[in-house]
């Protein structure tokens, strides 16, 4: 949710989709950190983090697309998929 509100506050409030995407920051940082936990070298956790981002990001426009609920499921999977397999 945070991702549209960045997208359809900016230019109109920019304050709040400051707000908004000051928390998205956090979120990655939070990813990070998981990460790391999970055996992640430091380097590799903020490019993953960076990767889980985009895949957030994306996922939400995608919901716009009304596309088969199976097929969005699947996407995911594969997304969470290529992460499991990534060099750590």
């Amino acid at each position: 949710m945070a991702v549209n509100t960045v997208i359809e506050l900016a230019g109109i409030d920019d304050e709040l989709a400051m707000v908004a995407s000051a928390w998205l920051t956090k979120l990655q940082t939070l990813f990070e950190e998981c990460l790391c936990e999970a055996g992640y070298s430091a380097a590799r956790a903020a490019e993953y983090a960076a990767y889980l981002m985009l895949v957030n990001e994306g996922v939400r426009v995608a919901s716009r697309r009304k596309l088969p609920r199976r097929q969005s499921l699947e996407a995911i999977d594969t997304a969470l998929r290529l992460l499991q397999t990534a060099p750590r």
